[in-house]
């Protein structure tokens, strides 16, 4: 009689088996039950627990997935590739899990990544207005040197319109300044020592720097990002994820700040 009940219980697959944390069968799976897969047949339901070997996804539990390169997009936007380095390739993770890796994926690669660009951009706009002035100068120079400073281009983009001595074209009225591309540009609206420069939060804010990059206030003569709610404000946090203040000091001992990552 006991033989015959053993040779039952070999023979008669338990449908829905499960086998616990930690088993290497192909065909278990993690149900917390505490009960295995037992017969010569197994169940079709029986799948592998977290971090039992795999080959595709189908071979995991509910709510699990196969960590593999037959899965390349495994979560919402780390690949294989991606989080190789944080999980064990061929083995069955959990969401817990994948999101630990993205999080850790995220502050190793991602965000250095944007703070760079940002950073990338902030050097590439000061170079072009650094070659825009140059060009305007070179213009000046080949074409307006005869002509009064309040034609010349060096009055439209730097608000230098006057010329006390005869020779030199400098910057001596606010009103020249504010109507120069530079006090729209920059917040460099007021005419001191025969420059335009920055001299009020107003005229930060005011500039197109403040709306594009969240530079609004004025600090050490001119104007700097030094605010994460402007940072937030600004295009800049809108379309590139710019949204806190950066500060650098370069190898001459400048100043810089920004809004990145």
């Amino acid at each position: 009689m006991k033989r015959l009940l053993l040779m039952l219980l070999v023979l008669i697959p338990f449908a829905g088996c499960e086998a616990g944390q930690g088993d290497r069968s192909a065909k278990s799976e993690d149900s917390g039950s505490g009960l295995v897969c037992f017969g010569l047949v197994p169940s079709a339901d029986c799948k592998a627990g977290l971090g039992d070997r795999c080959a595709k996804s189908e071979d995991c539990a509910t709510n699990m997935v196969c960590f593999a390169p037959t899965a390349p997009q495994v979560a919402s936007y780390g690949t294989y590739a991606d989080l190789e380095p944080y999980l064990d390739s061929y083995t069955c993770v959990g969401h817990g899990d994948l999101a630990e890796a993205e999080q850790a994926y995220e502050v190793d690669v991602i965000i250095p990544k944007r703070r760079k660009a940002a950073k990338e951009r902030a050097i590439a706009k000061e170079k072009a207005e650094a070659e825009q002035l140059a060009k305007a100068l070179s213009e000046w120079a080949a074409k307006y040197w005869y002509e009064p400073c309040h034609n010349r281009e060096l009055c439209r983009v730097l608000g230098k319109c006057s010329t006390p001595n005869g020779i030199v074209c400098i910057a001596a009225s606010d009103d020249h300044c504010r109507a120069s591309e530079r006090c729209k540009t920059n917040g460099r609206c007021t005419a001191k020592d025969g420059e335009c420069i920055a001299t009020s939060d107003p005229d930060c804010r005011a500039s197109e720097w403040c709306k594009e990059e969240g530079i609004c206030t004025l600090k050490d003569g001119t104007c700097k990002a030094t605010s994460d709610a402007d940072c937030r404000a600004s295009e800049a946090c809108k379309n590139h994820g710019n949204c806190t203040v950066q500060d650098e000091v370069n190898e001459f001992g400048d100043y810089f700040s920004w809004c990145g990552e």
